[in-house]
């Protein structure tokens, strides 16, 4: 049949399944893949009409009457894209670049997307795309490198620490956005890049610190 097909293609086309698609148009999952899967062969013209809303063609485009613009190669390059997306999740949380801000419970507020292909060349070595997540900055102890109310991307899942990177650290229920050094006698400190600010902390052990990610990239932001 050719809607099923037709169906079919665009929900792989947009990589969704029939519960996705339920979230799309209100069509229950089931009644969506009793038609998929041939069990019912026909569908009534109300389910018709929100699956051919869900993917913004008509109704005849749908049952195969008209022909849809969207042609087998098309999807096949729409899933490519789609592939080629990571979704990087936008966190409510703020790490201070100064005083340090209090960790508060953590949810995801936006998710924003970049090029995979981008993230390959740019951000390399990272841990994983599932890996990555935004934070919002805060404070000028990192200034010129960050500025206050920065967006930085952070790798949540690289906790080793390396000489000369920066770090978002808890410690004490606080967080911290920091540059890790290594001292000719091997001890790691914490300082900061603005030079104003003399601050520097030693990893001795006498302090619990947590190392939450490494910092990856800034979208530095400037008030207009």
């Amino acid at each position: 049949m050719k809607m099923r097909q037709i169906l079919k293609e665009l929900m792989e086309a947009n990589q969704d399944d029939a519960y996705t698609l339920q979230d799309k148009c209100g069509v229950p999952q089931p009644t969506t893949q009793r038609f998929l899967s041939g069990v019912h062969k026909s569908a009534n013209s109300a389910t018709v009409a929100k699956w051919a809303a869900a993917y913004g063609v008509s109704e005849s485009q749908l049952r195969g009457d008209v022909p849809i613009n969207i042609e087998i190669n098309d999807i096949a390059e729409l899933k490519l894209v789609k592939e080629n997306i990571i979704e990087v999740p936008l966190l409510n949380t703020q790490a201070s670049m100064g005083d340090g801000a209090t960790q508060a419970y953590e949810y995801v507020i936006d998710v924003l997307k970049i090029n995979k292909n981008w993230a390959d060349r740019m951000l390399k070595p990272y841990t994983g795309q599932n890996n990555l997540a935004f934070i919002h900055a805060i404070g000028d102890s990192m200034f010129p490198t960050f500025n206050d109310g920065d967006i930085l991307m952070v790798d949540v899942g690289d906790k080793l620490v390396v000489d000369g990177k920066v770090y978002v650290l808890q410690t004490h229920g606080r967080l911290f956005i920091k540059r890790i050094r290594q001292r000719l006698d091997g001890i790691f400190e914490v300082s900061s890049d603005n030079p104003s600010v003399k601050t520097v902390d030693i990893l001795n052990g006498e302090h619990e610190v947590e190392v939450k990610g490494r910092v990856l990239w800034a979208w530095n932001g400037r008030k207009v």
